[in-house]
């Protein structure tokens, strides 16, 4: 994270149009975000069922939202077994409001 100097030389040398911008670029460039949204499509179609997370990430700095990350937490083919980890690891089976939640993606077989 920059501190206040580095944001107000940032905005200070043109670089930026105020101290926000600035610290939602450093925000950017220095906060990961995982999207596992392509693995979860290969094993779905691959047989498999898969619990996964999605929770928004925020800049610190400012509370603008970078994105969505979207982690897997377990697949396997046995639905039973994806809802037994479900309810142990999570709580329920799915849930969780827009901005972060959990739930089962079925498996495909397209």
């Amino acid at each position: 994270m920059m501190t206040q100097e580095q944001e107000h030389w940032a905005h200070e040398d043109g670089r930026f149009q105020n101290e926000s911008q600035a610290a939602l670029a450093v925000s950017r460039a220095t906060i990961s975000i995982t999207d596992m949204s392509s693995k979860i499509t290969q094993l779905t179609r691959a047989g498999n069922h898969v619990l996964h997370t999605w929770c928004d990430v925020y800049c610190p700095a400012t509370d603008a939202c970078l994105g969505t990350s979207v982690q897997i937490v377990f697949a396997s083919r046995s639905r039973a077994r994806v809802e037994a980890e479900a309810l142990k690891r999570l709580g329920s089976l799915d849930g969780g409001s827009a901005e972060c939640g959990h739930c089962i993606a079925p498996a495909r077989s397209d």
